[in-house]
């Protein structure tokens, strides 16, 4: 079963942080094309969080590694969380 990934910014928010955290996104998005399902549409509406969807369980070390890489690039290290949202199946 595929896993979520909700990318949570933990700093308040403001316009600086917003933009930064947008412009991040974007690069979440052209970081994990192909191992992932990442929505532009959902980061260019976001303050605070989006979601790293359909993570498939072989890949999800691989994704986790890549976002940590992408959060050191764009000086987020301490004020991003990465939080899995797996659902429980009814």
């Amino acid at each position: 079963m595929p896993s979520t990934i909700r990318v949570q910014l933990l700093e308040e928010v403001s316009d600086d942080s917003v933009s930064r955290f947008r412009n991040f996104g974007e690069d979440v998005y052209r970081g994990l094309r192909g191992l992932a399902t990442v929505s532009l549409e959902e980061i260019d509406s976001s303050t605070d969080q989006f979601h790293v969807r359909n993570v498939r369980t072989r890949d999800l070390g691989k994704v986790t590694l890549l976002l940590r890489r992408i959060i050191r690039r764009n000086k987020f290290e301490g004020t991003i969380d990465l939080v899995r949202e797996d659902r429980v199946p009814d």
